[in-house]
């Protein structure tokens, strides 16, 4: 599917996990993997199925920055200018700039609101990813709900995208 697994093109991940392959009763553990096609492999998945034409790097909306997006006249719009220096190391939002096959625009806005429930969803509220690496959970997530109303891509039998994994609530361990 022309997705490479060097890691710095972020494309693909073994996820491993384990499976009951016995019983209830009698349980035999088995360690498995599966592979999980990241955000920019969908991308370019999406591009190579004639989707979009092309989807630019999402862009992280600080405080202080001058911000807006909305619809004009049917057509969705961002504008965003960043005030540098920062004035602020606050991130309000992240959008990612989506041009169709028909030259058409399109545009994936994740807010602060948004944020704030995925990461209720998470089962690691806490994790490193959330803790020191922000801005890139907020690319992450703007690119996996970018493609929600999107047809579905062609993968391999045994893959899965990121936007196919289900965010749920995580449950407390009693």
């Amino acid at each position: 599917n022309r997705l490479s697994f060097d890691p710095s093109y972020k494309h693909l991940y073994l996820v491993p996990f384990n499976v009951n392959a016995g019983t209830k009763n009698n349980p035999k553990w088995e360690k498995r993997a599966s592979l999980q096609i990241s955000g920019y492999g969908e991308l370019l998945l999406r591009q190579l199925q004639g989707q979009i034409k092309y989807a630019d790097n999402p862009v992280l909306v600080y405080e202080s920055d001058l911000f807006k997006h909305g619809t004009r006249g049917g057509v969705s719009f961002v504008d965003h200018e960043a005030i540098i220096p920062r004035k602020s190391k606050t991130i309000i939002a992240c959008y990612m700039k989506i041009t169709r096959i028909d030259d058409s625009i399109d545009y994936k806005v994740i807010t602060q609101e948004d944020m704030d429930r995925f990461r209720a969803f998470s089962k690691d509220k806490d994790s490193k990813a959330w803790t020191d690496g922000e801005g890139g959970m907020w690319q992450s997530k703007c690119i996996k709900h970018a493609f929600k109303n999107y047809p579905k891509v062609r993968t391999g039998k045994f893959s899965e995208l990121q936007t196919q994994t289900v965010d749920e609530e995580a449950t407390a361990v009693t």
